[in-house]
């Protein structure tokens, strides 16, 4: 009798292997990784699954070219109907119920290992996708997270159980590498910023995972938020490398930043009146404070003196003086801020103050809501959707 696992198998894994240890982003499964699963274990769908259901977000879902080929890629947002329906989801609780993580559909109810109600569920399931089998790898690390392998026209076997077996171990670690590299992307931009910004490095589900010590100190002075988590909102920053987030009360005010590659966010404390100017208005008045002229100014930024004279008359307008000595004063440091970042260029316009969060010393509380979205398959409304779909 042939071994269930193949010569042409393991070639397969360990060329899966090669192309995850090329990866250098900061996401565990790529698109082309999960289309090389679905090559490895030979079915038609695939897809990474990564939820944290404390908080009812679903973090990741990344299918299979053939998956998207088919249903589209569309985000469909679960409901609170799919979200209260997760207990009794068999896929649920098949994670739980299988000691190892890995469960194949077909043998769960060959051994009776589902209840009647829950082997309807599957069917229907299996039903509305048009599938024959299901197979699931949870992945150790993060709560609750794996690769759902979905076939069509065979039923998985014991073939794909040691598959699964094999794979599980560097899954787990594909999945640790890539937060490796996203808490070093935050350390290198800890490094490229003076020693008064802050890093956060937050997790899919926009809970902190790294905080230096300078954003914890500015987090536990400045926001009233139980330890690792933040106001709504603020970990949408993430996306927004071109704005800024004022949260506005007494002075200091607290600024909110992304790092140029949207791996961290900056946070950092700045008087009321620096945090009401723009970017290039800093930067023009952190060559005051070096003591240049507006011609001195001009060609160290690269811009026209006339254009050096507007922004010194914005600056004095914003806060409330007529000299270059009482800006100064007012900005009481402007200079100690990162003087890299002096000749880079950012629009006006996306220098924005946001006035949905507050501070302690302000009566309101952060406002901004964020709903938690999923990105999965479109399906009907009328039928709770599994969450492995």
């Amino acid at each position: 009798m042939a071994p269930p696992v193949g010569k042409n198998d393991l070639t397969a894994v360990l060329g899966f292997l090669e192309d995850a240890a090329s990866a250098a982003g900061t996401e565990p499964f790529t698109p082309h990784l999960i289309d090389g699963l679905t090559q490895v274990v030979g079915c038609e769908f695939a897809r990474f699954k990564e939820i944290d259901f404390a908080r009812r977000v679903e973090i990741a879902h990344v299918p299979c070219s053939a998956e998207l080929d088919a249903f589209g890629g569309e985000p469909v947002e679960m409901t609170e109907a799919d979200w209260n329906a997760v207990p009794s989801d068999p896929c649920y609780r098949a994670t739980f119920a299988e000691p190892t993580g890995i469960f194949i559909a077909s043998d769960l109810a060959a051994r009776s290992a589902v209840s009647p109600e829950g082997s309807k569920r599957w069917q229907a399931e299996f039903d509305r996708w048009d599938l024959r089998d299901r197979m699931w790898i949870q992945i150790e690390g993060p709560s609750w997270a794996g690769i759902v392998f979905d076939a069509c026209d065979r039923s998985f076997g014991d073939r794909d159980r040691e598959l699964a077996r094999l794979l599980q171990p560097h899954l787990g670690e594909i999945w640790r590498n890539a937060s490796v590299r996203r808490r070093l992307g935050a350390a290198l931009s800890a490094l490229e910023h003076d020693q008064s910004t802050g890093v956060l490095l937050l997790d899919g589900a926009g809970r902190v995972e790294y905080a230096s010590g300078r954003a914890q100190r500015i987090l536990n002075d400045h926001l009233e938020m139980p330890p690792r988590t933040l106001p709504d909102g603020i970990a949408d920053r993430r996306g927004d490398v071109d704005e800024r987030l004022l949260l506005a009360g007494e002075d200091p005010t607290i600024v909110v930043e992304a790092s140029e590659d949207g791996s961290a966010l900056l946070l950092s404390e700045r008087p009321a009146g620096v945090a009401a100017l723009t970017s290039r208005e800093r930067d023009v008045m952190r060559c005051v404070e070096d003591g240049l002229s507006n011609t001195e100014i001009a060609r160290t930024l690269w811009i026209q003196p006339t254009t050096v004279r507007k922004h010194l008359e914005h600056v004095f307008d914003k806060l409330g003086v007529r000299s270059r000595t009482a800006a100064l004063s007012k900005l009481h440091g402007i200079g100690k801020a990162n003087r890299a970042s002096a000749a880079r260029e950012r629009s006006p316009a996306a220098d924005v103050a946001h006035v949905g969060m507050t501070l302690r010393s302000t009566p309101r509380r952060a406002v901004e809501q964020v709903n938690a979205e999923g990105s999965v398959p479109p399906a009907s409304t009328a039928v709770a959707r599994s969450i492995m779909s």
